[in-house]
């Protein structure tokens, strides 16, 4: 429901400072329900073992490494397709993920 109301409050914005068709956002007088917390699941053995066996057989040739870098670090897809060589140390075994929005 906040999805929905979240986009449906950009549209009226949209519609009020750029096209000045309304006044006010009446998506601000709604109260918003309270959103359960996140659930924290980990992958069984046999989903791990099911997931590596559908990656290694994948078409692309990076996907089996990258889900293993992954699983290895806990390391989310944009964190990982970010990474640069210079951020890489195989000798120590470290990575460093730098926050690519702020530079």
């Amino acid at each position: 429901v906040n999805r929905y109301l979240s986009a449906l409050s950009k549209a009226y914005t949209v519609c009020i400072k750029e096209l000045g068709w309304v006044k006010e956002n009446p998506v601000n007088f709604i109260t918003k329900p309270k959103e359960a917390k996140p659930r924290e699941r980990y992958l069984s053995l046999e989903e791990i073992t099911r997931l590596l066996d559908a990656c290694r057989y994948s078409r692309s040739t990076y996907l089996y490494p990258i889900v293993v870098f992954a699983l290895a670090t806990g390391a989310r897809r944009g964190e990982i397709l970010n990474l640069k060589w210079s951020d890489v140390d195989l000798n120590q075994k470290i990575a460093i993920f730098r926050n690519t929005k702020n530079g």
